[in-house]
């Protein structure tokens, strides 16, 4: 096996790849990359078992074909102080020795890597053996659908049913859902119409990747999938996830019905006014409240341990009855941070304690629509509206 190819573009192929190794593996040999050489082409691969990754890019030159595990960290490590070059790999087949030459003006060099046997990599999982399902889209709408919902997907593989991203196709719609069972974030395009109808629980792990995998450049992109595997292609890349048996929980079943009372604020004012405020908050609840007038809006923080506390008014419209309604801060904050329009709606129920509907004013286009629900905190519970009168009394 012998070619020669840019540094640089290698190096930026590996980045991709390397996503997935991890270098915690019980299985040594995949803390290698999978070179595999032929037609003019390197073909990288890299696979943790529960997701595999290959990218496919052009060689400068190509004398004779082959396979090779190469040592991920050494090489990514090296190639991370190298300027672009040609690197000239020649490997034995017999024991899987590589050495790299490179030569520019100012430099001549070489370095040897010890490789492994290419048989022993898992087999890259087949798609499509039995029932397959195929939808066609771009990488900048899978990258924007995952930005409007990771934020809200379960944190733990102990739920395993809530640590994905829920992709759904349907002929009038693809819609992204994810939820860690206080909140919901839910995303749809409707200038997508798949041939196909799909439901499937993308893992968290890969979904927490693709983004910096594929980017924002709007390449055209394959999902397609089986009872085991989701499988995302593009011309040069390719990530392959397994599937668990966890199945999404029935969201639209909680999507509240009658939330009439309507609060519109500034969203870059209410942002700053929650960060401004909530250090003063315990830290172990962090707790914001946002007392609701008609004309103004209050964010209110106190820590009635240490009875420190602050507050912030700001302008608002809200055409309800007067409340007090508490949040978990970065609920607040990281809905708030998806969000693009100027300003924000808060839809909320006659019951303080119901579920609050968000959503944008303006979406970035028509054919897109963001809303997220979440759900409020008691303030009773931990002594909050105690020590607020309290405080207001000896004001």
């Amino acid at each position: 096996m012998e070619f020669t190819v840019s540094s640089s573009v290698l190096h930026r192929h590996l980045s991709i790849v390397n996503r997935v190794v991890t270098g915690k593996s019980t299985l040594p040999i995949l803390d290698y990359f999978l070179f595999s050489v032929d037609e003019g082409k390197l073909r990288l691969m890299g696979s943790d078992l529960e997701t595999t990754i290959t990218t496919t890019l052009p060689l400068n030159d190509m004398m004779a074909a082959g396979q090779v595990g190469v040592p991920a960290r050494l090489l990514i490590s090296t190639l991370k102080e190298f300027p672009d070059m040609l690197l000239h790999f020649k490997v034995d087949d017999s024991t899987h020795s590589i050495s790299v030459e490179y030569e520019s003006n100012s430099r001549k060099g070489a370095f040897d890597l010890v490789g492994a046997d290419a048989e022993e990599f898992p087999q890259l999982p087949e798609v499509g053996q039995g029932q397959k399902t195929e939808i066609e889209i771009t990488t900048e709408i899978l990258v924007q659908g995952l930005a409007n919902t990771l934020f809200s997907m379960g944190t733990s593989n102990l739920t395993a049913h809530l640590f994905g991203v829920l992709l759904e196709a349907k002929q009038e719609h693809l819609r992204f859902v994810a939820t860690d069972s206080s909140r919901i974030s839910c995303y749809t395009r409707t200038d997508v119409h798949p041939d196909g109808v799909m439901s499937v629980l993308l893992p968290g792990r890969p979904a927490q990747m693709l983004g910096s995998v594929f980017g924002k450049a709007g390449d055209p992109l394959k999902i397609a999938f089986d009872e085991h595997n989701l499988v995302f292609t593009t011309d040069t890349v390719q990530v392959i996830c397994r599937l668990t048996e966890a199945h999404f929980p029935d969201y639209e079943s909680v999507f509240p019905k009658n939330n009439n009372f309507k609060l519109l604020v500034d969203r870059e004012l209410l942002h700053n006014a929650i960060r401004q405020v909530s250090p003063f908050s315990n830290q172990g609840t962090n707790l914001v409240a946002l007392e609701m007038h008609n004309d103004q809006l209050t964010v209110r923080s106190n820590n009635f341990e240490n009875r420190n506390r602050a507050f912030q008014t700001i302008p608002c419209e809200y055409d309800g009855e007067e409340r007090t309604v508490g949040f978990r801060t970065h609920f607040l904050t990281e809905l708030l941070q998806v969000i693009s329009s100027q300003e924000v709606v808060f839809y909320l129920a006659e019951n303080v304690q119901s579920s609050v509907l968000v959503r944008p004013t303006v979406n970035p286009s028509e054919a897109e629509d963001l809303l997220m629900i979440v759900m409020p905190s008691s303030l009773d519970s931990y002594g909050y509206n105690a020590y607020a009168t309290d405080g207001e009394e000896q004001g």
